[in-house]
């Protein structure tokens, strides 16, 4: 006998495969090519600078228990971009991101606490070989087969930093007060992994 599976759609929009609130338990392969990792930082103090970053991968392993589980990303900072190849350029280079010296930012979770779809990811961050702890405050979108016969599962997940405790305090006065870029980052994460095992 074939075993069915049931795919439920919530009021709210969130998927279920057989009634399942969490994703199965197992790995999941976040996949670049339709996730995506984007940060806003005030700019001049009237505006919000708006980038990205296009090459990172990472793993979710998902427990029985979901506080047992885990969050791995590593970003390639080389792929820093604004949409801006000046400024971009700057940014990558020695006197901020310091793409040769710092290659990657990298993320590890050490603790989980899940309300149902919303889950608080304690981990921490290294930037600039500097590691402070972070909050992800996610939402477990659901879970959906696709017609490629994948298992993918999606996340939006936000968090915010201040950039000087990882060493990436330059900045300039302005005349009319306050600082050219601001020291507070805004991190957006939406990510789509694919059940491996």
């Amino acid at each position: 006998m074939t075993e069915q599976t049931a795919t439920i759609v919530s009021d709210d929009g969130r998927r279920a495969i057989a009634g399942r609130d969490v994703p199965a338990p197992g790995t999941w392969t976040i996949d670049p090519g339709h996730s995506s990792i984007g940060f806003s930082v005030r700019y001049a103090t009237v505006t919000d600078m708006r980038g990205r970053f296009a090459d990172f991968a990472g793993t979710v392993e998902v427990g029985e228990d979901i506080g047992a589980s885990t969050v791995q990303l590593s970003i390639r900072t080389e792929s820093f971009d604004t949409a801006l190849s000046v400024r971009d350029a700057d940014m990558r280079g020695p006197g901020f991101l310091d793409t040769v010296g710092y290659p990657t930012i990298e993320f590890k979770s050490t603790g989980i606490d899940a309300d149902g779809p919303r889950w608080r990811i304690r981990g921490d961050l290294t930037i600039h070989a500097e590691t402070r702890p972070v909050v992800l405050d996610a939402d477990y979108i659901g879970v959906a087969q696709t017609p490629f016969g994948e298992e993918r599962v999606g996340f939006k997940a936000t968090a915010t930093i201040d950039r000087r405790e990882f060493g990436l305090d330059r900045n300039m006065p302005l005349a009319t007060g306050g600082v050219f870029i601001g020291n507070i980052l805004h991190i957006e994460l939406d990510i789509s992994a694919i059940r491996a095992t």
